[in-house]
């Protein structure tokens, strides 16, 4: 199956399986990532809301990977892996980068947005009918797209992602964040984490600003800013996607379109 091109953004779309459509999900894949990676957990989607719509857009910025890197992605065969935002190997200009992320100012979450504008639009579909799943940078995208929209989708799930700080709302849909005991981006004992500092957060603390993007910062920043957050921790889980993992988020965003309803 093909992808679609609309808006600027390509993406494979998963029709509901009732035919009669009431919702529609989108899924963000994770950084170096490609959609071809996530039929999987589209069609798993679909099994708790067979009204649904799925779409899994691709991320704008291609990551020139090599074969190998496909491969460990499981997607060897697609033109390359992709991406959410600009790299600059400057690590001044790489925060700049990530702060405008921070502050819902990247190009990107306007344009994902119009997208999803016309896909509900097309629909004939509200944003109670709307939610949205990401994992790790695709969680961040997830949140970003959802809490910067001027209606309130049903429901968000950040999967292995985080809350950047200074993140702004606009709205505050019900949101959900799911992680692993094991994960090593987001959830190792805050010293570990500290010692596996990545470039971007070293290029914060070259600058001064110390950023703490534990899982469960990423939920005190959600409470703190009013926003209704649910969390499920899955033990000895990694920085990765389970069945059961998937099946805790697909389920929750069949509570909340339901409840929408």
């Amino acid at each position: 199956m093909g992808m679609q091109n609309e808006d600027g953004f390509y993406f494979h779309s998963f029709p509901s399986l009732s035919g009669n459509t009431k919702s529609l999900i989108i899924i963000f894949h994770g950084n170096n990532s490609h959609p071809d990676g996530y039929r999987k957990w589209a069609e798993k989607a679909q099994q708790d809301n067979p009204d649904a719509d799925v779409l899994v857009i691709r991320g704008p910025v291609a990551s020139h990977a090599s074969q190998q890197e496909k491969a460990t992605y499981r997607v060897p065969e697609v033109d390359d892996l992709y991406t959410w935002y600009d790299i600059d190997k400057h690590p001044g200009r790489q925060v700049g980068l990530l702060l405008r992320q921070a502050f819902n100012r990247m190009t990107v979450i306007g344009k994902l947005n119009k997208l999803i504008n016309h896909q509900l639009a097309k629909r004939q579909l509200q944003d109670k009918d709307l939610a949205l799943m990401g994992f790790s940078m695709g969680g961040v995208v997830a949140l970003q797209v959802a809490y910067s929209r001027k209606g309130e989708c049903a429901a968000v799930v950040c999967h292995s992602g985080a809350v950047l700080p200074f993140t702004r709302v606009k709205k505050k849909p019900d949101t959900l964040m799911v992680v692993g005991d094991k994960d090593e981006v987001f959830f190792l004992p805050e010293k570990k984490l500290h010692q596996r500092t990545s470039p971007i957060i070293k290029a914060f603390n070259r600058l001064g600003i110390r950023v703490n993007l534990h899982h469960n910062q990423s939920v005190k920043r959600l409470k703190k800013a009013g926003i209704p957050v649910s969390e499920k921790v899955f033990g000895g889980q990694t920085h990765s996607i389970t069945d059961s993992s998937w099946q805790e988020a697909t389920a929750f965003v069949a509570k909340k379109l339901k409840l929408k309803k």
